[in-house]
């Protein structure tokens, strides 16, 4: 067995023999991670790829929204699990440790979320020339608002859902014709 822990970032943070509890062909990975992962359920879709590869594959989570690796550190239940994996590998595992380089993000989120009527976004403009593009889950256009005339930095946003139906939608932040940040929104009647 080998066990091997994981972010949502992809990468892998150590992989060590087995524990004297499981087969010596099995895997185990802890993901930690962000909603990211969770939505995507990589922890899903890796134990698929390692099934159908013939690979049995155990999985531990601690996957909770907005986290970085630095606020994982300090969580408790992520922590826990973190010293469970040590003590199973036998073997000392590295520490948690964040990515040297984050890029820097400009949509910041949406509160509340879910939201009815309306919510308030927080971005953090970098340029000018950009615009808000709020599109339904069938990418239909559903509102747009330029931002031509805000100046870079941070500042919040209304946007009023009202005329929406309810459901998912996603905030983009568009620049130079291509989106560059997208975050899901949920108006919930």
């Amino acid at each position: 067995m080998r066990r091997a822990t994981a972010c949502c970032l992809g990468l892998l943070l150590g992989l060590s023999p087995a524990g004297p509890a499981r087969g010596q062909d099995s895997l185990a990975v802890l993901f930690i991670g962000n909603s990211h992962t969770y939505v995507n359920d990589l922890p899903a879709l890796v134990e698929g790829l390692a099934a159908a590869a013939g690979r049995p594959l155990a999985t531990g989570r601690s996957l909770i929204g907005g986290y970085t690796l630095d606020q994982h550190a300090t969580n408790p239940t992520t922590r826990a699990l973190w010293l469970q994996e040590q003590a199973a590998a036998q073997l000392p595992l590295p520490p948690l440790v964040e990515q040297p380089f984050r890029p820097r993000r400009h949509l910041l989120g949406a509160r509340p979320n879910p939201f009815n009527p309306g919510c308030t976004l927080a971005l953090d403009l970098a340029a000018d020339g950009s615009h808000l593009e709020i599109r339904d889950a069938g990418g239909r256009l559903v509102s747009r608002r330029e931002l031509d005339h805000l100046r870079p930095g941070p500042h919040q946003l209304f946007l009023d859902g009202a005329a929406w139906p309810s459901g998912r939608f996603w905030a983009l932040l568009v620049r130079d014709d291509q989106a560059r940040e997208a975050i899901p929104l949920t108006l919930l009647r």
